[in-house]
């Protein structure tokens, strides 16, 4: 038996899988969230550009709060300058010393304008990702980035390398040229639940889940790497140029089952094709219906 994932599922998988490589044509191509909340939405990719700097003795992050990062005006990206004084660990409050704050400028409603009355929208995070890549010289080049994501999508300010590399789900790498990335992965009901909550502050202060990269520094000298984000969002309420969204739920289970499963993948694989695999492996068991004689004899020898 073959199990077809949906096209709309099909999307979801490869933006959440791989956001910075999903490829769509116009707004009809823009992935959505394939469950019951399949009510027409607005859909928007956004991204973010900028550089950190690692200091010599002291550690260079990138951090990324999915909480506040749809508001255009809510700080929700932070990074390390020239004078971060940290050492081996990610903010606390996010106001230290050495750290930058932006946000998704592309994005296109600001704080005010999200909630539940009159006028306002809502939103959901369909798929983020961050990544960095270092663009200094090579006789400079030395460390190690440890790309992070907390397995239950809880704030990890403050977190020391030792609070990160105490998880199976990381996977430190040498310093070179290519770009290292994390990926938000939705754990909890409430990740695929639209927000009403009015968004602002400083992403590092509370609540939400978050991705972030560690950069150990090389002992010498400062380093600058260049970083990018990117984000798909939906958008419902009283806004304009809603186009369908879709429902898929024997995809959707297949998909949550293997993603909130506590996957762990190697970032040199093809994480998109690993759950595929895994996909094409369960998904058959999410659907009830007729079988042959033989199906049946097959199926009981199989699970019984």
């Amino acid at each position: 038996m073959h199990f077809r994932l949906s096209k709309c599922a099909t999307d979801y998988l490869k933006a959440l899988t791989d956001p910075f490589g999903f490829t769509r044509v116009g707004m009809e191509g823009m992935p959505c969230i394939p469950d019951l909340l399949d009510a027409p939405s607005t859909k928007y990719r956004s991204v973010a550009r900028g550089s950190l700097v690692v200091p010599a003795t002291n550690s260079g992050f990138l951090l990324l709060n999915t909480h506040t990062a749809p508001a255009n005006n809510a700080y929700s990206i932070l990074n390390s300058n020239a004078l971060y004084i940290l050492v081996d660990q990610f903010p606390t409050t996010g106001v230290e010393t050495g750290v930058t704050r932006s946000f998704f400028n592309q994005s296109p409603y600001s704080s005010a304008e999200i909630g539940v009355g009159a006028g306002n929208v809502q939103y959901r995070v369909v798929a983020l990702g961050i990544r960095v890549r270092y663009i200094g010289t090579v006789l400079n080049r030395g460390g190690r980035i440890i790309p992070f994501r907390h397995p239950n999508n809880q704030p990890f300010t403050g977190y020391t390398l030792g609070d990160v590399m105490g998880y199976t789900n990381v996977h430190p790498s040498t310093v070179d040229d290519k770009w290292h990335a994390v990926n938000y992965m939705p754990v909890r009901a409430t990740d695929y639940e639209y927000k009403s909550v009015a968004i602002s502050g400083v992403p590092a202060t509370a609540g939400a889940s978050a991705v972030g990269i560690l950069i150990n520094p090389n002992g010498s000298t400062a380093v600058t790497y260049e970083w990018e984000a990117v984000m798909y969002t939906e958008w419902i309420g009283e806004i304009p140029l809603t186009t369908p969204s879709h429902s898929d739920v024997p995809g959707m289970s297949a998909i949550r089952n293997l993603m909130e499963g506590g996957l762990d993948a190697d970032p040199n694989t093809n994480l998109f094709q690993e759950v595929m695999k895994g996909v094409q492996a369960i998904g058959p068991q999410n659907i009830s219906g007729f079988v042959t004689t033989a199906g049946n004899a097959f199926l009981q020898s199989a699970y019984f």
